[in-house]
């Protein structure tokens, strides 16, 4: 299956997922100081917390009754790592790390 076969809200989805990651390589390397730099890690922490609720949704959905991941698709294995990764971004971006 490729995004053309997917329902509109999951290419939504995948359209966030690179509007998030185009800001990040946007403006990792750029010098943000004073209140700009804060309202960007306010920001920041937001998109943060919002991609982990989604992330967290999606994986839900393949947790069995004894709490192991069952089922998942590779597609949905490589979103999930994609979603951390970004995530670590994130972190990197509004800690300096």
């Amino acid at each position: 299956m490729d995004l053309t076969d997917k329902h509109p809200a999951e290419l939504d989805f995948h359209k966030m997922l690179e509007e998030v990651k185009s800001f990040l390589e946007k403006f990792e390397d750029k010098f943000v100081d004073g209140d700009e730099k804060e309202v960007l890690k306010i920001e920041l922490e937001k998109v943060k917390q919002r991609l982990f609720d989604l992330q967290m949704e999606r994986f839900a959905k393949y947790i069995n009754d004894r709490g192991k991941v069952e089922n998942m698709p590779d597609e949905e294995k490589k979103l999930q790592k994609e979603m951390t990764d970004l995530t670590v971004r994130i972190n990197k971006f509004i800690h300096g790390n």
